[in-house]
């Protein structure tokens, strides 16, 4: 796992909190601005682009070029065309020029309304997070970053386009070999980090630099090696000891979060991946694959979709920057009784996503 991540699909921050809880969590958020953008930032993201921890990434013509190669691939050879992309209708999101290679422009151009005052195309949100979700593809593995999103509609639909469209109909095919999985794990945040300023979010970060080291570390083993499993007879004593590791990183970083600032609280950090259907019998003790199952005190896995065909899976192949990530600051709650989550029916976006 990177230390850095790429924001996505949007410029602009949607929450401050959200930022200001994954700045908890990464050492850097990147963002795609076109040259000619000015983001309209607010004060405390100003003052998060000053002192480094925001950053700003320019394409360069590889980034375009490269994009428009696996976007025109994907548009002429898709096996399915996904229900969710057909909504040409309602052009309620806009794409900078500057973000597309020539030869995607003219194909956007005719799915859009045309060019607005600001010098955005005016399009449907399916088109544009199709073309955020390529561009951020590429950006993302030419520096070796992860991706990071505050969407959990973007994050589901991300397990597509991450596993190269091998998908079909039945999302939900038991005879499936392998899966796209999410697993997500609880992380632990100051209280009413809302409201708290920016500045001492950044103190806060060098107290607990070790804590997010170690963090980032054992996660990425454990992503690792979820992706591996393939034996129904491997013990799960080795996953189970990285996710007791993760646990007990949780607990010193509330502690540091109580001297700091009183009160913590927690979020929920969702990770995409492919799995094998035996890792998930394994972890899930007979539960049902496509729920979230508890596979610890605070952590849990649960399918996405089933992956159409295990001979083009990119499973074994699959490295720490393939992974991209969805964090969550609402509906989670920790309380007396524990952690308690509300979280989005991953497979079931999907599902609509696909055929719907």
């Amino acid at each position: 796992m990177t230390s850095s991540v790429l924001y996505y699909p949007t410029i602009e921050f949607m929450d401050e909190a959200w930022l200001k809880s994954s700045l908890c969590v990464w050492d850097k958020v990147y963002r795609i601005v076109p040259d000619s953008y000015h983001p309209r930032d607010s004060d405390e993201v100003k003052i998060a682009v000053d002192n480094g921890v925001v950053e700003n990434i320019s394409l360069t013509e590889q980034d375009l070029s490269q994009t428009a190669d696996e976007f025109i691939e994907f548009v002429e050879s898709v096996d399915i065309l996904p229900a969710g992309l057909d909504g040409y209708d309602e052009f309620q999101h806009r794409l900078h020029p500057e973000k597309m290679d020539a030869r995607v422009l003219p194909i956007l151009e005719e799915l859009s309304r045309g060019i607005n005052v600001e010098g955005f195309l005016d399009v449907s949100s399916e088109i544009a997070n199709l073309y955020m979700l390529y561009l951020s593809n590429v950006v993302s593995r030419r520096r070796g970053i992860n991706k990071l999103t505050d969407n959990g509609d973007m994050f589901s639909v991300m397990h597509y386009f991450a596993n190269d469209g091998n998908f079909d109909e039945w999302v939900y095919n038991e005879e499936a070999e392998e899966l796209s999985s999410a697993f997500a794990i609880s992380s632990i945040l100051p209280n009413g980090i809302e409201s708290i300023k920016i500045e001492k979010v950044l103190e806060f970060r060098k107290s607990t630099e070790d804590n997010r080291k170690h963090f980032k570390t054992k996660l990425d083993e454990l992503i690792k090696e979820l992706t591996k499993i393939e034996d129904e007879g491997f013990s799960d004593k080795k996953v189970k000891e990285y996710i007791e590791e993760l646990e007990d990183n949780n607990s010193d970083v509330a502690r540091r979060v109580t001297d700091f600032f009183g009160e913590f609280k927690y979020s929920l950090l969702s990770v995409g991946l492919p799995t094998a259907v035996s890792t998930l019998g394994l972890l899930s003790g007979g539960g049902d694959l496509f729920d979230l199952n508890n596979i610890g005190k605070s952590c849990f896995i649960g399918a996405v979709s089933a992956i159409a065909d295990a001979s083009r899976s990119k499973r074994k192949d699959w490295r720490s920057q393939d992974s991209f990530y969805y964090h969550q600051m609402n509906n989670v709650f920790g309380g007396e009784r524990g952690i308690r989550f509300t979280v989005p029916n991953y497979h079931r976006i999907y599902e609509e996503f696909i055929n719907d």
